[in-house]
């Protein structure tokens, strides 16, 4: 669906820079059919995105999925949807482009564009030789990354013109651990042996911890001809990536992933998405168990209020169901509220 997802975006893309007209917006019954599902985010979608740019996405897509407003063709012509808003063609541009990188780092395409600079720090660095890369390093270091690490591999990070020696230096340098795979093409290149001998001299020196990953050789292969990695615990590729990758989280643990929202306004119901408007409305009824009983009529009032105001505003089918049932149930409470109050109670 990605994929899709990804190639429709170009087509949008190219539409809007070729300033065609675009009212109404042509591949909008697609966007929305492909994206979204009963006006929401789909879930491989909510995965892919950052947390704090979800929201500002899904918006952008809504725009893309309803369209039915333009003013003109220009860059600086707007589109949009009488219910989402407006956006400039050119701002449309740069959301697409920024959802389209999102999305292919999500898919891990690593040759769509280089997504890291030389001067980051990663969690692995994979040393192999070319003709191991479609085999086995690259598909490694695609679910590696879908893990959350940041992974060094030379097509993701060395850009045109870039010194390839200085770059490695660089990468092994700010890794935390190196991946080795070794095959027999690894074991004879000119190249690979002194990238080894670089790994062996900065790694075994230093905390840092060296992953051998063995690629259709055998144990008396490292012997012979790299005695200094005999003596470590090696994975065997002929397993599989799962099993490859396994053994990897379980030798230096999971990445650790830190997110954060920020924003510089207050958030009301309708800026979340649906699943966490589903939440809200969820924990709505069990928050008043947290309320102080002094304050229990006020805030059944303002519960109360809240409902009333999301009335009118709510679309989609699985958030009318849930609206519905929440609602009849503060309708009880008030009507027990108002007897308690009537009795004295």
């Amino acid at each position: 669906m990605i994929d899709k997802a990804i190639s429709l975006l170009n087509i949008v893309k190219k539409h809007l820079e070729d300033n065609l007209p675009l009212c109404p917006f042509p591949q909008r019954d697609i966007i929305y059919s492909v994206f979204l599902n009963n006006g929401v985010l789909k879930d491989e979608f909510i995965n892919a995105f950052p947390i704090e740019k979800a929201n500002v996405f899904q918006r952008t897509i809504l725009i893309m999925g309803m369209a039915d407003v333009s003013s003109g063709f220009a860059p600086h012509d707007e589109v949009g949807s009488m219910r989402y808003g407006n956006i400039s063609r050119k701002d449309l541009i740069e959301k697409i482009d920024e959802i389209l990188y999102e999305l292919n780092r999500s898919n891990n395409k690593l040759s769509f564009e280089n997504i890291y600079t030389n001067d980051e720090n990663y969690d692995i660095f994979i040393s192999h030789a070319s003709e191991d890369k479609a085999t086995l390093a690259r598909p490694l270091a695609k679910e590696l990354l879908k893990l959350g690490y940041s992974v060094f591999i030379d097509e993701l990070v060395i850009k045109l013109g870039d010194s390839i020696t200085e770059s490695i230096n660089q990468g092994l340098s700010k890794a935390k651990y190196c991946i080795i795979i070794i095959s027999n093409v690894f074991l004879v290149k000119n190249w690979t042996k002194a990238e080894l001998n670089s790994i062996t001299n900065m790694y075994i020196s230093s905390d840092k911890k060296i992953l051998p990953i063995w690629h259709g050789i055998t144990y008396e292969d490292i012997v012979t001809n790299t005695p200094l990695l005999s003596d470590l615990k090696a994975a065997d590729s002929k397993k599989g990536i799962d099993f490859l990758v396994n053994e990897i989280t379980k030798s230096i643990g999971m990445p650790k992933k830190e997110y954060s929202l920020k924003t510089n306004y207050l958030w009301n119901f309708f800026d979340f998405c649906e699943p966490l408007q589903l939440s809200i409305l969820k924990n709505l009824i069990e928050s008043l168990d947290d309320v102080d009983l002094k304050y229990y009529h006020s805030a059944l009032e303002e519960i109360s209020i809240f409902m009333d105001s999301l009335r009118i505003h709510i679309t989609s089918d699985i958030l009318a169901k849930e609206y519905e049932k929440v609602y009849n149930e503060v309708q009880d409470l008030i009507l027990i509220d108002m007897a308690d109050l009537e009795n004295g109670r």
